[in-house]
């Protein structure tokens, strides 16, 4: 029989004690993960983070601890939105079938019911996934958290492909929605000086190479994998950035402008 125990929700001081810069680092974590991650990830960390500010109370009679922690903050880059909300016994449930190694049954939205194998979450962004298998399949898919109605745990074992490695899945492009796996494309991209400056600091890909025009423009050359998200990425520039290749990239974008064209007209 399985035996376990824990504390009250939200009760402080049940860890060992903390000193002052790891009470000023949690909290700090704290703050700028809780616009990211679903509400209830972060009400799981409510008692240390009560521990933290009751850590930080006792050392704040100096003030120097306290001005500190009130003079950091994180300004998220661009526009973020809200975590969706996932039904607190699905989160839990999908934790307790990963550590048991137990397959999970599923209800999405639609009220379909399946039966996957766990293997891992993942969280991009503000979303979290659940990457598994279904049924016997070997087949891996990746299912929103906040689309599933509920999650139960089996008693059946999960069935996990031998040498299954969960970040070697991931850099095979899970979750970029890869146009064409495997094959990297060499882009030629015609930018504006001041995009060529950003990009220059925060770098496209290693094999980024820039190279000035006549005109004052600058022209960019890397390999990567032709992904919707880096698609999206560069129509987002709208005319600062010029796609010359691939050409499938460049006829996307026209095909993309021209929409917006005929939809604002």
């Amino acid at each position: 029989r399985e035996l376990r125990w824990y504390f009250d929700k939200g009760t402080a001081n049940q860890w060992p004690a903390m000193n002052t810069d790891t009470a000023l680092t949690l909290l700090m974590a704290e703050q700028n993960l809780r616009p990211l991650i679903p509400k209830q990830a972060s009400d799981s960390l409510a008692a240390l983070v009560n521990q933290a500010r009751e850590t930080l109370k006792v050392q704040d009679k100096s003030g120097r601890k306290k001005t500190w922690a009130d003079s950091v903050r994180l300004v998220p880059r661009g526009f973020v939105l809200q975590p969706a909300d996932i039904a607190p016994e699905v989160m839990s449930n999908i934790f307790d079938a990963l550590g048991r190694n137990r397959q999970l049954c599923i209800t999405n939205r639609s009220g379909k019911e399946s039966t996957v194998n766990p293997l891992g979450l993942v969280m991009r962004g503000t979303m979290l996934y659940l990457v598994s298998t279904y049924y016997s399949y070997s087949d891996i898919r990746i299912t929103a958290l906040h689309r599933l109605r509920s999650a139960t745990v089996a008693m059946t074992d999960r069935i996990v492909q031998k040498n299954f490695n969960l970040d070697e899945t991931i850099n095979s492009g899970l979750m970029s929605w890869q146009l064409d796996p495997g094959k990297p494309k060499k882009f030629e991209i015609e930018v504006t000086q001041e995009i060529a400056d950003y990009l220059d600091e925060n770098r496209i890909s290693h094999t980024q190479k820039i190279t000035a025009l006549d005109d004052g423009n600058r022209m960019i050359n890397f390999s990567a994998e032709d992904t919707l998200e880096l698609r999206k990425w560069l129509l987002g520039f709208g005319a600062e950035v010029v796609v010359h290749k691939p050409a499938a990239v460049k006829k996307w974008i026209q095909k993309m402008a021209q929409g917006l064209v005929d939809v604002y007209a």
